[in-house]
């Protein structure tokens, strides 16, 4: 299923919106780790990173278990974040130059610890995945 560039950044900002009460929950690593993200409720559409090299985008594509769409959650040192990566953790889940705006792309990147670009928030209803840096409301 192909959707339109501004359908999937918005898919990706709803999916990466932090929650309002992002201070009153935690870190952690999904019970399904590895497993598949996917947008809201809909289990039909998987995060999917388009290669396994730097700066290949990501984009919501229908699931169909390809290793492109197994991700995996580690929680950083601090223990306040996760790393989200795929090809056998060598790929990390990254903003652009962790440029925290609209229209900014995700990508994937090698794991680098401690870069920032790559560390996430995952809600303690695991309901949504969230760029540390952002400011917006889960919805």
């Amino acid at each position: 299923v192909k959707t339109s560039p501004q359908l999937q950044t918005t898919m990706l900002y709803k999916l990466l919106a932090l929650s309002a009460l992002a201070a009153a929950a935690f870190a952690q690593a999904p019970a399904n780790s590895p497993g598949v993200v996917t947008p809201g409720a809909n289990a039909g559409l998987c995060l999917t990173a388009n290669s396994g090299v730097n700066g290949a985008g990501v984009t919501i594509q229908t699931c169909i278990d390809a290793p492109s769409q197994v991700w995996n959650f580690t929680l950083v040192d601090n223990g306040s974040s996760v790393t989200v990566s795929t090809f056998n953790n060598t790929f990390c889940l990254d903003v652009t130059n962790g440029v925290n705006a609209d229209g900014t792309l995700v990508q994937v990147w090698e794991c680098v610890p401690g870069n920032t670009n790559q560390e996430w928030y995952y809600t303690g209803d695991n309901r949504c995945l969230v760029f540390v840096a952002l400011s917006l409301v889960c919805e």
